[in-house]
């Protein structure tokens, strides 16, 4: 046989090959077709509407003829008639449509096929060939080709694919690579190279995908359409795929990555399609504000955070949550897919100045100097993320890192009451001065302190929340030298880290 075209060639003139190699374009291309030669793991049955006349009448029977598999593509197969078979040759004429059964290993995938040539000679055998059938336009706009997606698709940005590789079953030692396009609940779109040619519909795979910033996961899923697509100017597989059995891991994984990529999706909205998230912290980007606009967004922040909880109307104009503490604060932005979800008003004393929380209280004796405290005030959470925690605790942590790069040893603050337990959680100590604030419709609030040092070497911490806080925050913090820990506080910290393969263990098993 002479030597067959690259992937990517097209065959314009194909005067000079030969029966066989006419034959395989037919089926087969723009697909080098793997060969099989009945030697691995690849079983076909053809069904064969046999007609026969018996006393002068016309019979009609179905037949199951066994086939060895000679090559298979995605797009088609060729079978190899035996002696057994050759008598039903008759039946098998070019252009008829055909039922057939494939194996490869233990799968079962049935098709209609189309016979491209309806037999060619090789060595001692016949060889026919049949592309999977194509539907007609009318047959694909009819739901019985629609691929029907019941669950929400998002579209994976091509810069952040997640990418796979599963063991190729029908090979030694080999490796088939794919990358996402799209992804739901129930599966996702592929794309992987043409020297993957044994694929095809109906069969079964595990994979490993990785998914960028979110971690890794294996993924068994089920070939349900191959076609060809080209992307970049070149050609691909394109794989439209089933998971099978989606659990928790997976709507996990997808939910963080679609959180982390997709544009514009809140977590109620994934929430609703199904999706899980479990955390924002690799989501949300810090930052000051430095222009009028900046500043515009957080004053529409506060008012739709205050309003929601009825400390101011709804309707106030946004200028009126404005003070002049404003003008002399580093104001933080926290931001979520550009949208603005957090921000807090760090203010710098010094020992002689007057505290913001002063206007409406005495501060307690053995209170810390105030140019050792930072204060906080004006936190806010978009009312849409109030029951996300995460985003709470890494606005507290982004306040802790700039009291530790200006040297100040506390933060002060106040909290509401129905926040009190989980500024505790962090080991903030609640002094037990209470007071109406006066700027915010005279909700009741009381002052807290929280020990910098003291919190993220993990006193009045549990190890879990201090792992998911504070582990990894600690290291760099000692690593730029923000950290003077003292012999207790280090025991502490190597006791928590000690512990964490433990508590990854228990956090799954609470799942």
């Amino acid at each position: 046989m002479s030597k067959w075209p690259k992937q990517e060639d097209s065959v314009d003139d194909n005067s000079f090959m030969s029966e066989e190699e006419r034959q395989i374009e037919k089926v087969h291309a723009p697909i080098i077709p793997e060969p099989i030669y009945d030697e691995r793991p690849f079983r076909a049955k053809l069904i064969v509407e046999v007609k026969s006349e018996i006393e002068k009448k016309e019979e009609e029977k179905t037949i199951a003829l066994e086939l060895p598999v000679w090559r298979i593509s995605p797009l088609g197969i060729e079978l190899a008639l035996d002696a057994k078979s050759l008598p039903y040759r008759k039946f098998l004429t070019k252009g008829a449509l055909v039922n057939l059964i494939v194996y490869p290993q233990e799968d079962e995938c049935s098709f209609q096929g189309v016979i491209i040539s309806s037999s060619v000679k090789v060595h001692d055998k016949e060889i026919i060939g049949i592309r999977w059938h194509a539907p007609s336009n009318q047959e694909q706009k009819s739901s019985m080709y629609l691929e029907k997606r019941h669950h929400h698709r998002w579209i994976c940005p091509s810069e952040f694919l997640p990418t796979g590789i599963a063991h190729n079953p029908l090979k030694f030692n080999d490796y088939i690579r794919f990358q996402v396009r799209d992804l739901s609940l129930q599966g996702m779109q592929l794309t992987t190279s043409l020297r993957n040619r044994s694929l095809i519909p109906g069969m079964k795979l595990e994979a490993m995908f990785s998914f960028p910033l979110v971690g890794d996961l294996t993924i068994a899923f089920h070939i349900n359409n191959v076609r060809i697509t080209k992307l970049n100017n070149r050609n691909y597989l394109t794989l439209g795929v089933e998971v099978l059995n989606p659990d928790t891991a997976y709507k996990e994984t997808i939910g963080q990555y679609v959180f982390q990529f997709g544009s514009g999706r809140t977590i109620e909205d994934l929430k609703k399609h199904g999706l899980i998230i479990n955390s924002t912290s690799k989501s949300l980007d810090f930052s000051y504000v430095r222009s009028k606009e900046d500043y515009l967004d957080v004053l529409k922040l506060r008012r739709i955070s205050y309003g929601a909880s009825d400390s101011i109307p709804p309707e106030l104009p946004i200028e009126d949550t404005s003070d002049l503490y404003d003008s002399r604060a580093r104001i933080i932005m926290g931001k979520l897919h550009n949208e603005l979800v957090a921000t807090a008003r760090i203010l710098f004393h010094n020992e002689n100045d007057e505290l913001e929380h002063e206007k409406f209280i005495t501060l307690p004796e053995n209170f810390p100097r105030k140019d050792e405290i930072v204060e906080a005030t004006r936190v806010c959470i978009h009312p849409e993320y109030n029951n996300n925690n995460d985003l709470f605790y890494l606005l507290i942590r982004q306040i802790l890192m700039i009291a530790l790069q200006s040297k100040r040893k506390y933060i002060i603050s106040s909290t509401i009451p129905s926040l009190a337990k989980l500024y505790e959680k962090i080991g903030a100590q609640m002094l037990g001065v209470r007071f109406l604030h006066g700027d915010l419709g005279d909700i009741p609030h009381e002052l807290i302190l929280l020990d910098v040092q003291e919190l993220i070497s993990g006193e009045n911490i549990s190890p879990m929340l201090w792992n998911k806080l504070f582990n990894e925050f600690s290291d760099y913090l000692l690593k730029k030298n923000l950290l003077a820990l003292t012999l207790k506080q280090k025991i502490r910290i190597h006791a928590y880290k000690t512990l964490t393969p433990i508590l990854k263990i228990f956090k799954k098993e609470i799942k």
